[in-house]
């Protein structure tokens, strides 16, 4: 798009703001419009400012971000009333003019994101009411400008980024910069580039004659090649986030950065020849002092790709606190970190991250600051919870990791044990090979989000129930198929399960099923359908309250590449144990050995199910639950691919229909010919999307129990295409308002 000539004739035009792309710019517009104050061409794809732009005498804002521009005309140094120069993510600029510093009233020099500017302009020192400088480039070339035209620039604020650091000739031309001064500055970063052409101690001298003004906040420190810090850095600071990244050289951290009161976000990255962290870090036994607390506000801490670090302590004891408010921890790519330390003892942690530690093999009991469930800690503190505060957990990227002991289990009567991560409400395990078994998840009381993805983990949730520890109930033609080739439980089925629901099971604890009233009562009628009694009227309230609850709170189940699920029998714990009563939304996907859902996941109260390619799923299916709002199959699902375990009990109040809720049905890539079976009693669909289905072939006759159908989706099924593509019969379907063949819409016109 082009800006329209006819702009030209407003000639007393102020401001110029372009809010679609524009390619071009007349150049009558700089010649006419010289009453402009504002002209913004931010976004645009123009690649060329011209000469005329200098004619804008009265401009006092221009914005050029994100274009195509690689230079800038030197008359632009004639526009004296500039006061703000917008540059930010203009990549292809590679110098500015060389007049700069005749903008002398300019308050605003914008220029991060612009990578190919190679130097700045001598000069730069003069623009004394200078309030922003987004980045200063040390002697790119000749013509380039030393750290000592910062000198007069005592008006700087906000954020400075220094590059080029390691080009400094000497490192008194670090103090001429006079960074101590500019109390204004709230962020700086420190780019000392590469580290094997630094020399070493001109380099320790140039950073400690870098010390900034005591108000500064904000502190990142790149490539720095040095052996240690300045003391500036750790005392008498008032720095709220502190960046190491590629320090490659240091053998261990800053002595007493635990001692930095105000600190509240620390990132350590590509320290790569640090090997331990201890009690030196913390500040620990520095100053004499029997009683101390250690990073007093730090709130986030960030530990990534530390190549050699293989040893951690966390000095946390009677008289040492350390981190009591750290609310997030992110353990990233430390491929040597052996074994964790008792991070269960930091109170206030709430997301605990940890990816990539392919050293560590074993998770136990210590891992939580605990060595057995009833012990205390060092120096004689009880501990009555770990992890006190968690609430989100992810583990991802575990090679080694084989085993997980987590301190769920009881004591003798009397004793009360440690509290383990009772707040704790997502958990992820992502791409932990070997990891094999899980421990006691199940009296996790708070958990609602549980995501497993490719681990060797076969039998923690893959057990499925012999029909008497169940919250759904089968579909009339699967029911004999169960009793009859369920096999026996082995002794290794019944302990993975107690492993996983806490062990023993008949230790896990009654717990009050008060907040499933509600929903009890929502079911009403509907359950009674199904068969299930046990659940709904007064009588049985009181056996329903004395059940014991495993994964009392969780409403997200998410499996993904389980090589080693198959499906097994639990022993029968019906009078006892309830499973997963409030699951909402169950996802299943590439489990390729899977043969029988587990009855448990199919909660009364399951709202969302999706199964993706499990082809080993077999005709002994717990039946669909009766509150499902979305049902999702792709890809290859076993015999549910050609059969749906619906109910065979219709609802008289709901119109015959078994399942008035579910609303949406999503098929795809199908393997078979035709529609499952069962589908004829799925009634209240309102939306049914069939996607890459080649082999799928039906008549629209099929879809006239349907009447409630809003949105009929056909994308991708090329027989389904020919059939009911243009020009074909759609009478049968008449009242729905939408029908769509491969992304476009059918009307009554084609």
């Amino acid at each position: 798009m082009e800006i329209s000539a006819m702009i030209c004739k407003v000639k007393n035009l102020r401001t110029l703001l372009t809010t679609e792309q524009i390619y071009t710019v007349p150049v009558e517009l700089y010649q006419e419009l010289t009453c402009l104050r504002a002209l913004d061409l931010g976004g645009s794809d123009i690649d060329k400012l011209p000469n005329e732009v200098g004619r804008l005498l009265h401009l006092r804002y221009l914005n050029l971000w994100g274009t195509n521009l690689s230079e800038l005309p030197e008359t632009i140094c004639n526009l004296y009333n500039l006061q703000t120069l917008e540059l930010s993510q203009c990549k292809k600029i590679q110098k500015l003019p060389s007049g700069i510093g005749k903008l002398t009233n300019l308050r605003h020099l914008s220029i991060g994101g612009t990578d190919a500017l190679g130097y700045l302009p001598q000069g730069i020192g003069s623009l004394r009411f200078l309030r922003t400088l987004s980045k200063f480039i040390v002697r790119g070339s000749s013509m380039g400008c030393n750290l000592g035209e910062l000198k007069l620039l005592t008006f700087l604020q906000g954020n400075l980024k220094i590059e080029g650091l390691e080009r400094v000739v000497e490192m008194n031309e670090a103090a001429e910069a006079e960074l101590r001064k500019k109390n204004r500055l709230r962020g700086l970063t420190l780019n000392f580039g590469d580290l094997e052409r630094a020399d070493v101690e001109k380099m320790k001298g140039v950073l400690k004659n870098l010390h900034p003004h005591e108000n500064l906040e904000e502190l990142e420190i790149m490539g720095y090649p040095g052996l240690q810090f300045p003391s500036w850095i750790t005392s008498g600071s008032n720095l709220v986030s502190l960046k190491l990244h590629r320090c490659g050289t240091f053998t261990e951290l800053p002595a007493a950065m635990g001692k930095m009161e105000c600190l509240e976000k620390l990132e350590i990255v590509r320290m790569g020849s640090v090997r331990h962290i201890g009690r030196e870090f913390y500040g620990v036994g520095i100053g004499g002092s029997s009683s101390f607390v250690a990073f007093p506000k730090l709130k986030s801490l960030l530990f990534r790709d530390m190549v050699e670090w293989d040893d951690w302590d966390l000095p946390i004891s009677k008289d040492i606190n350390v981190m009591p408010q750290l609310l997030e921890l992110r353990l990233e790519d430390c491929s040597k970190l052996r074994k964790l330390p008792a991070l269960g003892r930091l109170q206030s942690l709430e997301l605990l991250t940890i990816n990539t530690l392919n050293a560590v093999k074993r998770i136990g009991s210590e891992f939580c600051g605990v060595d057995s469930i009833d012990s205390s800690s060092s120096g004689g503190e009880v501990i009555t919870a770990a992890f006190p505060k968690l609430k989100k957990l992810f583990f991802s990227n575990m090679k080694e990791w084989e085993e997980w002991e987590l301190p769920i289990s009881t004591t003798s009567m009397g004793d009360t044990p440690p509290a383990i991560m009772p707040c704790l409400c997502e958990l992820e395990l992502s791409f932990c090979p070997v990891l094999r078994a899980l421990p006691g998840l199940g009296k996790l009381k708070s958990l609602e989000s549980l995501t497993i993805v490719h681990t060797m983990v076969g039998e923690f949730l893959g057990i499925s129930d012999d029909g008497d520890v169940h919250n759904g109930c089968f579909s009339t033609e699967e029911e004999g198929a169960i009793s009859s080739g369920g096999g026996e439980s082995t002794q290794e089925d019944v302990i993975t399960f107690r492993n996983i629901l806490g062990n023993p099971l008949r230790s896990i604890g009654c717990l009050c099923l008060s907040k499933l009233d509600t929903e009890v009562k929502r079911m009403g009628g509907l359950l009674a359908c199904f068969g299930n009694s046990e659940t709904t009227g007064g009588g049985s309230a009181q056996v329903q309250q004395e059940k014991e609850v495993i994964f009392p709170s969780l409403k997200n189940l998410e499996i993904t590449v389980l090589p080693m699920w198959r499906g097994s029998n639990l022993p029968s714990q019906k009078d006892s144990v309830v499973i997963m009563p409030l699951l909402r939304q169950l996802t299943i996907r590439l489990c390729d050995k899977l043969q029988v859902i587990p009855h448990y996941m199919f909660s009364q109260s399951l709202k969302q199910l999706e199964i993706m390619d499990c082809p080993e799923l077999g005709r002994a299916q717990p039946c669909l639950p009766p509150l499902l709002e979305s049902l999702d199959f792709a890809g290859n699902v076993g015999f549910l691919s050609n059969s749906l375990p619906v109910c065979d009990v219709e609802c008289s109040h709901n119109n015959n229909n078994s399942y008035p809720y579910l609303k949406t049905v999503y098929i795809f890539a199908s393997p078979h010919s035709s529609l499952p079976k069962g589908f004829n009693k799925l009634k209240g669909i309102q939306r049914l999307i069939l996607h890459r289905c080649d082999t799928l072939d039906f008549e629209l006759k099929e879809l006239n129990h349907l009447t409630m159908l809003q949105h009929l989706e056909i994308n991708d099924c090329p027989i389904l295409k020919e059939r009911f593509g243009e020009g074909r019969d759609w009478s049968i379907l008449s009242h729905v308002p939408k029908i769509t063949i491969d992304y476009e819409e059918i009307t009554k016109s084609n």
